[in-house]
């Protein structure tokens, strides 16, 4: 069936205003409340009020500090390495980043978690042999055998 272009539009347009009706027909049927009775039902809703009269001693006192807690033998409470290479891997890595810094022991820490005194003994002392290690290399901006500059490759090469 051909229609002309007016009588395309008078349907287009008889279409959309059915459909706005039916639209509005819908939301009035659908609540049975106007709009101001609905926001009066809401507004007689009880409302929770928390209770700031009561007796402050009732509730225990918490302190604010924190508990001294250990680790337990998991993968992050317990070191896998053995304190030697702990202890050379750990001195390293701050003593490279201090040296970057320019900031001598900013970061030296060679107190472990290791269980016995030996192994606690090895990783202070190779602790201390990588930091030495790692702040020379840190002040000389060796990190990872990266050189800052590309001047200072070509002149140590031969």
């Amino acid at each position: 069936m051909q229609f002309n272009k007016p009588t395309r539009i008078l349907l287009l347009i008889v279409a959309v205003a059915t459909i706005l009706g039916l639209v509005a027909a819908l939301k009035r049927a659908g609540s049975g409340l106007s709009r101001s009775e609905q926001h009066d039902n809401q507004s007689n809703l009880p409302i929770a009020h928390p209770d700031t009269l009561g007796d402050p001693t009732a509730m225990p006192v918490v302190a604010d500090t924190a508990a001294s807690t250990t680790l337990a033998d998991t993968l992050v409470g317990k070191d896998s390495r053995p304190a030697n290479e702990a202890g050379f891997e750990d001195g390293y890595l701050d003593g490279m980043d201090d040296g970057a810094l320019g900031q001598e022991r900013a970061s030296y820490d060679e107190s472990s978690a290791f269980p016995t005194e030996t192994e606690r003994q090895r990783y202070k002392e190779t602790y201390a042999e990588g930091y030495a290690k790692g702040f020379e290399d840190g002040v000389h901006h060796r990190q990872f055998n990266i050189n800052k500059s590309p001047a200072s490759t070509s002149a140590e090469e031969p």
